[in-house]
């Protein structure tokens, strides 16, 4: 009886580490992903070509983005993300697909490839969220986006772990005129 108590402790102490370990990988994770997306979203410009080449209209900062597209298949892939120009003036996209964060660059015309922010299976990614604040023209006030992403530990057992939420609110490095 001893022997198996002792076995007992010893599993549960093992699965408890392991599920601290996998824990800290998925902040470790999402803290690159936030910082990354700080600092490129900080050093955004604003749209001012007429007609526009990155946005939609211009005189903006950002656009927050949902799309849908049926692919080969006829099943509906969904894309939600933020577009901006970047400090280089190349139009950007960060934008939640299919459980992953992608990053893509509009080269000329067309988009180049998508590439992984995040690229664990590890972690579920339950919802991703862009507000953007201050960023009507001549509304003398500074640009902001408010980036909002909870995730979570992707198939453990059917343990109810706990889901981490990720706010951050990032201003324009250069005032908005």
């Amino acid at each position: 009886i001893v022997i198996t108590a002792i076995i007992a402790i010893f599993v549960m102490v093992i699965r408890i580490q392991e599920s601290n370990l996998i824990f800290h990988q998925l902040l470790d994770q999402k803290s690159y992903l936030i910082e990354h997306m700080s600092r490129t979203l900080r050093m955004a410009k604003k749209e001012t070509a007429d007609p526009p080449q990155c946005l939609s209209t211009t005189n903006k900062n950002f656009e927050v983005f949902e799309e849908e597209e049926i692919i080969e298949n006829g099943s509906i892939r969904r894309r939600d993300g933020i577009r901006f120009l970047d400090y280089m003036d190349t139009c950007t996209e960060f934008f939640f697909e299919k459980n992953q964060f992608l990053k893509r660059i509009k080269n000329g015309e067309k988009w180049g490839e998508s590439f992984p922010l995040i690229s664990s299976e590890k972690f579920e990614v339950i919802s991703f969220k862009v507000k953007i604040f201050g960023d009507e023209p001549n509304d003398d006030i500074q640009p902001r986006v408010t980036l909002i992403i909870e995730t979570k530990i992707a198939g453990r057992r059917g343990k109810n772990l706990p889901s981490v939420k990720i706010q951050t609110t990032v201003s324009q490095r250069e005032p908005d005129h």
